[in-house]
């Protein structure tokens, strides 16, 4: 399993983010063009040239032999001719976006680690997760840990936040997903998939740019 992630330390939108427009979907540019904050933008615009870049690694073809679209969850998914398939998971927060890319079903998620909501635990988590919870020395660790493995399992299943979401407790002993979370400068990043040795990659913005502006 590769996991690529990126770090946005500039929060301002230029011509060097026009020129990569071209080589996302229809789709996130209309998305893109209706968002106010530089931040927003840049950071949809990389989530997708971000997983654009790991699916070309990954299967060493050319970009424009991809196609990215979404299940009517909201799952995305690859289309690419000719090459064995692929499942990807992506996610943003605060100054990062990660994209997981695996042969088998995969969901991933980021978090920047704020004040965490305690008060929704009884709405978000289940009996077990509460009590780890509860028991943490480190409550903000605790929650996004939680937060972000419940998100990641949601993704990998390919729906989202609805419903009774306590029902899926990705603390109990019995769940045969496999997790694997680590903290980076203030984000919580978790992955969710079979077990299997993972490969971690940080792509520079620059690196984006030379890749994208070299086609």
């Amino acid at each position: 399993m590769d996991i690529y992630y990126y770090r946005n330390k500039k929060h301002d939108w230029g011509q060097a983010e026009e020129c990569l427009l071209p080589y996302i979907s229809e789709e996130r540019r209309k998305k893109i063009a209706h968002m106010r904050r530089d931040s927003d933008k840049e950071l949809s615009l990389y989530v997708e040239l971000l997983c654009r870049y790991g699916v070309v690694q990954r299967l060493n073809c050319k970009p424009e032999n991809i196609g990215i679209g979404k299940t009517n969850a909201g799952k995305p998914y690859v289309v690419a001719a000719g090459a064995n398939p692929v499942e990807i998971s992506l996610s943003h927060s605060g100054e990062y976006v990660v994209c997981a890319v695996s042969s088998t079903q995969v969901g991933i998620d980021v978090e920047e680690m704020k004040e965490p909501p305690l008060e929704i635990a009884d709405i978000a988590f289940g009996v077990v997760e509460k009590a780890y919870l509860k028991e943490a020395a480190d409550k903000r660790e605790a929650f996004y840990t939680l937060w972000t493995r419940k998100e990641a399992l949601l993704k990998k299943i390919g729906c989202g936040l609805v419903g009774d979401v306590t029902r899926l407790d990705v603390m109990d002993t019995n769940c045969q997903d496999y997790f694997y979370s680590m903290e980076k400068l203030n984000h919580m990043i978790t992955v969710c998939g079979i077990e299997e040795e993972l490969h971690f990659y940080e792509v520079t913005p620059s690196a984006i740019r030379d890749f994208f502006g070299a086609l």
